[in-house]
């Protein structure tokens, strides 16, 4: 990891399909040594800031909404993200990805699905079932407990494949060529 304290994000909505909510309190931060930051607002907003001020000395912060010019800037400051999707959606794809393996961040997949398979085929983080905070906690060990050339290996991936299969550019000139050819 960067840091020598892990640090671990989430950036986005924090809806009800996140449960960003239940993550905060079902992850013993304290006890796993770790940094929780919290990049964004919504419903859940309220129930995690009430959390925090609960528990103060967690580890967990929520800095609200952050500038869309900003964030990528954020997300080099951490280590890894954590990327929920507590409803199954099929054919689902956490959008996240596009944003967080450019900066070199492994995906804690807290899903199912197609996102579950794609982090999981491509080596570019671990995956846990929704809800499942025993094996998110065991996973966060992973990255946290991974020695200097472990974490920039695995970092060096999440780069190459967001650049060989996550370029937006490189996915608009296919869709471009497949639609010509049509």
């Amino acid at each position: 990891a960067k840091n020598p304290k892990l640090k671990l994000v989430f950036s986005g909505m924090l809806g009800v399909a996140q449960d960003v909510a239940g993550i905060v309190k079902n992850v013993p931060w304290k006890e796993l040594n770790v940094e929780f930051h919290i990049l964004g607002g919504g419903k859940q907003l309220d129930e995690i800031q009430a959390w925090i001020a609960e528990n103060p000395d967690a580890g967990v912060f929520a800095h609200g909404f952050v500038p869309k010019e900003e964030i990528a800037g954020r997300l080099q400051e951490m280590d890894a993200s954590i990327v929920p999707l507590a409803n199954r959606i099929r054919g689902a794809f956490p959008s996240k990805a596009f944003d967080i393996l450019p900066q070199g961040l492994p995906i804690l997949f807290c899903g199912g699905g197609e996102g579950a398979s794609f982090i999981s085929s491509r080596k570019v983080g671990y995956t846990s079932a929704p809800g499942d905070y025993a094996a998110l906690s065991e996973n966060i060990k992973k990255v946290r407990d991974m020695s200097a050339s472990d974490y920039t290996a695995l970092s060096a991936r999440c780069l190459k494949v967001s650049q060989e299969e996550l370029n937006f550019d490189k996915q608009m000139k296919e869709t471009y060529d497949f639609l010509v050819a049509l």
